[in-house]
């Protein structure tokens, strides 16, 4: 018998408490930062209609380059009726682990989202890497409103595989809720002790979540998973699969072999989805 992986018990102090609240709306052909409160290790943020497509895109920063063991960073964004934006990041997310020598100090990533009315968003962050020694506990959490669309990804890297530290992390626990309306669509997640092979021999796995607003014709959220099946599979590198949960939601996963293939796979989801949402097909890939 496999002992299950061992929780690392939370640190004994928060070495970094990071806050990002952000609130979008639309004023006239754009969407703008309404307000911000931001504590560091937060960066500044920063919103432009980069592709002049009406899509708004917010970078997220983080000046520290990463995050710390025993580092809390929370994220709330609101984005308010007729809000169209895209929320990147300016890099992948590394997350330190403790000393040799020191216990592990539990690193706390919460987002927390609320799109109102008609609002479209695309939550697009880059990959998470966990260092070895690492205990991350992630939580994202998305109420979508019942006009309002969703793109979401989130993605865990096997580790810094270049170094020799594949999988050397102590703990890793991401958990993933959707809901609309107070009724949850989606609960996903893992929790990941260390060593193994879990995702045999590929560097990232990615969820990737669609929820269309409620208007869409009968049948659309099952001709996007087919769609999304289908192209997701199709690029070199990947094992990946999407499937229609209900008449709004699809739920994706994909296997990739290096950060490269991800997200050429990741910009086929977005050419797909986009429509479905009602924004343009994206000029570019983020990369």
């Amino acid at each position: 018998m496999v002992a299950p992986p061992r929780a690392p018990g939370p640190a004994t102090t928060t070495h970094r408490h990071g806050r990002l609240d952000v609130t979008l709306e639309r004023r006239g052909p754009a969407t703008v930062v309404a307000a911000q409160d931001i504590v560091f290790p937060s960066g500044t943020v920063r919103i432009a209609d980069v592709d002049g497509d009406g899509v708004g895109e917010l970078q997220i920063t983080n000046p520290s380059g990463g995050l710390l063991a025993g580092d809390r960073m929370d994220t709330l964004l609101r984005a308010r009726a007729g809000t169209r934006a895209s929320v990147v990041t300016q890099g992948a997310n590394r997350v330190c682990g403790a000393a040799v020598g020191l216990p592990p100090a539990r690193t706390e990533l919460h987002a927390r989202m609320a799109l109102e009315g008609d609002a479209v968003l695309e939550w697009a962050p880059h990959h998470l890497v966990p260092y070895a020694r690492a205990a991350i506990l992630q939580r994202t959490a998305v109420e979508v409103a019942p006009a309002a669309g969703l793109l979401l990804w989130e993605t865990l890297s096997a580790g810094r595989s270049g170094r020799g530290e594949r999988f050397a992390w102590d703990h890793v626990d991401v958990r993933m809720r959707v809901a609309r309306d107070g009724r949850p669509l989606l609960h996903d997640g893992a929790v990941l002790g260390p060593g193994g092979e879990p995702f045999d021999g590929a560097d990232l796995v990615a969820t990737v979540v669609v929820v269309l607003p409620t208007d869409r014709p009968a049948g659309t959220a099952t001709d996007l998973a087919d769609d999304l099946h289908r192209a997701l599979g199709a690029v070199p590198g990947t094992l990946a699969s999407a499937s229609a949960v209900d008449d709004a939601l699809i739920v994706g996963r994909v296997v990739a072999r290096d950060a490269t293939v991800l997200y050429r796979a990741l910009h086929a989801a977005r050419v797909l989805a986009r429509p479905a949402l009602g924004l343009p097909a994206p000029r570019r890939p983020i990369t």
